[in-house]
């Protein structure tokens, strides 16, 4: 009998060992599909709940701190990914490639090169798409090393702490002389606590001591980190904003009796193209440029423009600004010089060694 208790137990044992064993792999397949698809949200959730089941598991936890370093941890230190060099360093032949990526995207370029310079030593197979990725990380890498290696003389002036905060503040305009300011915060409003950050439109002038506390313009809206920028166009004032609502659309305020008044549509021709979140207005309101994609939920965003008539008033449709401008990348933050034959914007295309690098296109 004791025999046969003994024998029902060690076949119980060999039965949960089993059914945990094939549980571990149905993650472990699920994991390495959503990996190798670069999935890194959900392959990182599933590498956890291996951890969970099998806390020494170290190639889930290797696997966790190259996913976490791509989404949620950008800007971790890489220490951790680091001490892997003599463990999955060796066993792993897309470590040095992870690697590359990683330190270009902290900027650490000198360390992007030698990674990249390991990577494309090494004598296992990989694919002809990834040895190109990863020559492409180096030239940027490389490039961009040299150019931060022979800065140029510039001074920067960090406005006062009545402007920043330990929010975010983007999208600062100038008007009337420059001697008030206009910019968005994600600063809470009215206690709010939530995780979203919402940013508002304020305003700030210049006095005898720096500039004023800034005054929130709660009735020209909130927007999204994606869609936060404005623009002042004329030095009497008026603010143009973006707002994603129908597809993208302009609307603009005017300064009137020392109050900007509420916000009220631009032009339908220009908002039915679709227009992005970043858009240039010259002096004369006569000429708009901004971002599009062709194709709805595409990839490659190219510059537009359209001119008003001036007998008319009418705006003419939007049409591409060039060929030679817009390439098979993105193009975006359009800026045009005050005599309008110098046109700034960025581009991940034109031999860009940055994500977005600025472009310079003289008429």
């Amino acid at each position: 009998m004791i025999r046969l208790f003994s024998t029902i137990a060690i076949g119980l044992i060999i039965t949960n060992f089993q059914a945990k064993a094939q549980k571990l792999d149905k993650k472990r397949l699920k994991a390495e599909s959503f990996f190798y698809t670069e999935k890194f949200d959900k392959a990182r959730v599933a590498y956890e709940e291996i951890l969970s089941i099998a806390p020494s598991d170290n190639l889930s936890e290797y696997r966790v701190e190259i996913c976490s370093l791509l989404t949620i941890a950008r800007n971790k230190p890489l220490d951790k990914l680091e001490s892997y060099a003599k463990t999955q360093g060796r066993k792993d032949k897309f470590y040095y490639y992870w690697m590359s990526k990683l330190y270009f995207q902290q900027n650490h370029f000198k360390k992007a090169i030698e990674a990249s310079n390991k990577f494309i030593g090494i004598k296992q197979y990989r694919s002809k798409e990834i040895i190109q990725e990863v020559k492409d990380i180096q030239v940027k890498a490389e490039a961009i090393h040299t150019y931060y290696s022979s800065p140029a003389a510039y001074e920067v002036e960090h406005l006062p702490t009545t402007v920043n905060t330990n929010s975010h503040e983007s999208s600062p305009v100038y008007f009337r002389d420059k001697e008030e300011l206009l910019f968005l915060s994600s600063k809470p409003v009215d206690g709010s606590s939530s995780k979203e950050e919402i940013y508002y439109i304020y305003e700030s002038k210049r006095a005898e001591n720096g500039w004023t506390k800034p005054k929130l313009l709660k009735n020209l809206g909130s927007y999204s980190f994606e869609n936060a920028n404005i623009e002042v166009v004329n030095n009497d004032g008026k603010l143009f904003v973006y707002s994603d609502k129908g597809g993208g659309d302009l609307f603009y305020s005017e300064l009137v009796g020392g109050k900007w008044n509420d916000l009220k549509e631009f032009d339908g021709k220009i908002t039915e193209t679709k227009l992005e979140s970043h858009f240039f207005l010259n002096e004369n309101e006569n000429r708009i440029i901004f971002a599009h994609r062709k194709k709805s939920g595409g990839k490659d965003l190219d510059l537009y423009q359209s001119a008003k008539n001036p007998s008319t008033g009418q705006w003419s449709e939007p049409s591409p600004v060039s060929s030679n401008i817009n390439s098979d990348q993105d193009e975006d933050y359009p800026f045009l010089s005050a005599d309008e034959k110098t046109l700034f914007f960025l581009s991940k295309g034109h031999g860009a060694i940055g994500f977005y690098d600025i472009q310079i296109r003289i008429q």
